[in-house]
């Protein structure tokens, strides 16, 4: 994950670091909101894009995020700490 001008995103890439596009992508937000009533976060499904990129956008109020792609076995959590606006 990458934070590029204000906003945070996703690449899949491969082992010599070539984009890896049209990857499904569960991505698990876990909202500041969230996660003081004891659940996760909301759970979506992304694609990545030709530069094997999923946009998330500024991530307001967000604790973390959790990106998986099962049948590449891939499971990351990134702890962002941003509880402001």
């Amino acid at each position: 994950m990458r934070k590029e001008n204000g906003e945070y995103n996703v690449y899949v890439l491969g082992k010599n670091g070539e984009a890896r596009p049209d990857v499904n992508l569960q991505v698990q937000v876990m909202h500041k909101w969230f996660m003081k009533d004891g659940s996760m976060g909301q759970e979506h499904v992304l694609t990545t894009d030709k530069d094997g990129k999923v946009k998330l956008g500024k991530l307001k109020k967000v604790m973390g995020v959790n990106v998986s792609a099962r049948f590449l076995g891939l499971n990351q959590v990134w702890f962002i700490g941003n509880q402001s606006g």
